[in-house]
């Protein structure tokens, strides 16, 4: 964790058991308390690559939907203008992705894909 982001554990550390003197204290000691520290801890904030807590990006995926919701009863929802930006993806710097789906249309060729893949 140290390499990974060495003041954020020393806030993280401070801020949680109030230890302002990490080398004060025995190594296997500090990496006990560094596996303890909460999910949204700076540094396992930074570990991770996420940008803001579970709980905010929740409560900000909430928001995006009622917000849509809201949009969709407006005129220029029947025009498809004017749709609102995604706070989740103004915080977090990430695009909501739509997954890509296939199907097929019979069962032959359903079984003709899967012995491509599989090598049959």
């Amino acid at each position: 964790m140290l390499a990974e982001g060495k003041n954020e554990l020393i806030c993280d550390m401070a801020e949680t058991y109030h230890v302002m003197d990490m080398k004060a204290y025995p190594p296997f000691l500090m990496a006990t308390l560094a596996a303890g520290l909460r999910p949204d801890a700076r540094i396992i904030m930074k570990i991770t690559g996420r940008k803001i807590p579970d709980e905010d990006s929740v409560i900000t995926l909430i928001f995006d939907r009622l917000n849509w919701l809201c949009w969709t009863k407006t005129k220029d929802a029947e025009r498809k203008k004017n749709l609102p930006e995604s706070l989740y993806e103004a915080r977090t710097g990430m695009k909501k992705t739509k997954q890509k789906t296939s199907g097929f249309s019979t069962p032959e060729e359903f079984e003709r894909r899967k012995k491509e893949i599989l090598g049959g």
